[in-house]
């Protein structure tokens, strides 16, 4: 059950690292930001192009945050599993909070849907870390 419980958080870090990693290297989704800001992103660049730039400049700021945050997680399970350490347990709280305060964003933004799908995956981090902590 220890192995599961860090399978399934080792999981969540991957996918931060990717999640990461897609939105520094993708197009930026140009559906979103016309959703938000009513603007077209080409309109916007042609319009101002120092307020595009720095739209583009936080979106990759936020993707190498992601994609630290998951290598991180990714090593604090590596040494939770291999020396059943508590201090890893603990340090990896911040992964069901970060998951957390994401869905509940993404609820008051109006996503409820995926939003309750992150509140389902904060449920499912949280119990794997009860029963690593539980079996340490």
């Amino acid at each position: 059950m220890f192995t599961v419980a860090w399978a399934i958080l080792a999981l969540v870090a991957i996918v931060l690292i990717l999640a990461g990693g897609y939105i520094l290297y993708s197009p930026a989704d140009a559906t979103l930001f016309t959703g938000i800001t009513g603007l077209d992103p080409d309109s916007l660049q042609s319009s101002s192009p120092d307020l595009a730039r720095y739209v583009t400049v936080i979106t990759r700021l936020l993707a190498v945050a992601v994609i630290g945050f998951g290598i991180l997680a990714l090593f604090v399970t590596w040494f939770g599993v291999r020396d059943r350490s508590p201090l890893s347990i603990n340090i990896m709280w911040t992964l069901p909070l970060l998951v957390g305060s994401l869905g509940l964003t993404l609820v008051l933004e109006g996503s409820v849907l995926i939003g309750l799908a992150l509140a389902g995956l904060t449920a499912i981090l949280c119990l794997a870390l009860v029963i690593a902590r539980r079996h340490s």
